[in-house]
């Protein structure tokens, strides 16, 4: 094969491997773009609103589906090209450089129908030769500007800005509703805004004694009473502060702790 030839064929060659190092430059920004950014809206949304199941099930089952599509949408070309050269034809990288340079677009289309004729005779060798060698110095990788991708990274940087800010914030914005939606098929209650703390430095009772359970309350919201519940009629806590309960005074026969402890919040 004639030496311009083969510069030709080693030019689209080349041409071929920028043109797919392109479309994975892109599809690794745009992947993470699009999953990220509906990881942060199902998140938020899971966070606020505390979905039912049937609703966590979907969530999930749209974010595997958002996931599949990306991958197969901008990723799977470079990658079956990489793996198994299955891609651009030489006819194809043709039609793609001419639009780019459209000096040599009939041209070069023109010397690789001529080179894929199995008889050839000398003048059509010469003629072929000839003209490949008029488009040796058109540099045909620069049909694919590879810095175009720069204008696709905002579409990253704000889920990853905005994902970043809310684990600052709270950590839980993500991680909590990440789990409910993993393990959609269980059910899941609000998380009361206060804890209850026992003050009691022993937990121990003896049977037909009183015993005074002590509670303090730590939250952003205090309930407005407290109740024990352990197999007697309910009994309500008595305030002692703003933030601290003492139970009523009765003698609890035969109770056994732990004990649960019903609230009701204030309106």
């Amino acid at each position: 094969m004639d030496e311009g030839i083969k510069d030709i064929s080693k030019k689209i060659a080349f041409f071929k491997h920028r043109y797919y190092l392109n479309l994975f430059i892109r599809g690794a920004i745009l992947v993470p773009s699009f999953v990220l950014g509906y990881f942060l809206v199902a998140s938020l949304l899971e966070y606020n609103l505390w979905l039912d199941r049937p609703s966590r099930f979907i969530i999930l089952i749209l974010f595997l589906f958002l996931v599949a599509f990306s991958l197969l949408k901008f990723l799977w070309k470079p990658f079956s090209w990489w793996i198994s050269k299955r891609g651009l034809t030489e006819e194809e990288s043709a039609h793609i450089i001419g639009n780019h340079f459209p000096v040599v677009a009939d041209r070069l289309l023109n010397i690789i129908q001529l080179t894929s004729l199995k008889k050839k005779s000398t003048l059509l060798e010469a003629s072929i030769s000839q003209k490949a060698g008029q488009l040796q110095p058109v540099p045909f990788e620069q049909a694919i500007n590879l810095k175009e991708n720069k204008k696709y990274l905002r579409y990253l940087i704000l889920p990853v800005a905005v994902i970043f800010i809310l684990i600052f914030v709270n950590g839980n914005i993500f991680t909590k509703p990440t789990e409910r939606i993993v393990r959609f098929d269980q059910e899941f209650s609000p998380e009361p805004p206060f804890q209850f703390k026992v003050l009691n430095p022993d937990l121990r009772a003896f049977f037909n004694e009183d015993f005074t359970l002590q509670l303090s309350l730590d939250g952003s919201a205090i309930p407005e009473t407290a109740y024990i519940i352990s197999g007697i009629p309910l009994r309500k806590f008595k305030p002692h502060s703003v933030s601290r309960l003492n139970p009523p005074d009765f003698t609890p026969l035969g109770i056994k702790l732990p004990l649960r402890i019903g609230q009701r919040l204030r309106n």
